[in-house]
């Protein structure tokens, strides 16, 4: 018998112990969203790890907003409401959750709508921490290389021409930050880092978290040419702020190197090391090479 017939035979407490049950052969976090009756259902171990009061929540789609990340929540209140409608019969779609501490959490989430007891319109599927698969980074909140590795494979084969520039960024002392401060207070400097470059660049454009102490911007957004320069300057005055408003207990500057042109026929490899760093840490573009 098909998942969806057995669901249709269930009631609500039934449909929460199959979840239950589920959730202990699976890594990922199982759910059951009600679309009818607007009530999101999930096992106790996702309750446990989001900051969620009930493992049944009521009025889902505006409740869950203080779980979602606030940047996201719209896109994926859109979403939901396709499936709501009968627009869409899935969601597949990745974002960003906080967590009970209130740190950012990458997570996968898909579902497939199906008709459960009752006849509701059941949403049911899995969240996954992206993290978890080394496609997210839970210290930054960023997306990591193998993802940057994935999206700029598939920028560069299929449309390169809509890229503005890449530019990637290191801290120049990084490494002496971890062996006199210790590795707590270096995942504060790349949070910090982090949030001065999201700071400065448009919410579309995309930022990772490459290995160690560096980031890569992607622009491939922007519908007309933008100030490299001036986006450079503007991280690294967020980062010398920053640094002294801490009194500069951990002090540490920032470099970079950009690539704006010659993207055709070039791999990510091939983008990684065209944007090693420059030794001075000034961003002035040699047109030679497109490096920065």
């Amino acid at each position: 018998m098909e998942y969806a017939q057995i669901l249709q035979n269930m009631s609500l407490e039934e449909i929460r112990a199959v979840v239950e049950i589920l959730q202990k052969s699976s890594d990922s976090y199982i759910y059951v969203f009600d679309l009818d009756t607007d009530t999101y259902m999930m096992t106790s171990r996702m309750q446990m790890r989001f900051p969620f009061e009930e493992d049944v929540v009521e009025n889902a789609t505006s409740s869950i907003q203080k779980v979602i990340y606030p940047s996201d929540y719209n896109k994926v209140k859109e979403d939901i409401v396709r499936c709501v409608s009968g627009e869409q019969e899935f969601h597949a779609m990745e974002y960003r959750w906080l967590d009970r501490d209130n740190r950012i959490v990458w997570i996968s989430c898909k579902g497939t709508v199906i008709r459960g007891a009752g006849g509701h319109r059941l949403l049911v599927g899995r969240v996954t921490e992206l993290g978890k698969e080394a496609k997210a980074d839970n210290i930054t909140g960023l997306r990591r290389e193998i993802r940057f590795q994935y999206d700029a494979e598939e920028i560069l084969r299929d449309r390169p021409e809509t890229i503005r520039y890449m530019m990637r960024i290191g801290i120049d002392n990084f490494k002496e930050i971890n062996e006199k401060e210790g590795p707590e207070a270096g995942d504060n400097v790349l949070r910090e880092l982090a949030d001065c470059i999201v700071a400065v660049v448009d919410p579309k454009v995309d930022v990772y978290r490459l290995m160690a102490d560096e980031f890569i911007i992607v622009d491939a957004f922007s519908s007309t040419a933008v100030d490299v320069q001036a986006i450079y300057n503007e991280i690294r005055n967020n980062v010398a702020e920053t640094v002294r408003k801490k009194e500069y207990s951990c002090f540490y500057t920032v470099s970079a190197g950009v690539i704006q042109d010659g993207f055709e026929s070039r791999s990510a490899e091939e983008i990684l090391k065209l944007t090693e760093f420059a030794e001075s840490g000034e961003a002035q573009r040699q047109k030679s090479d497109g490096t920065v």
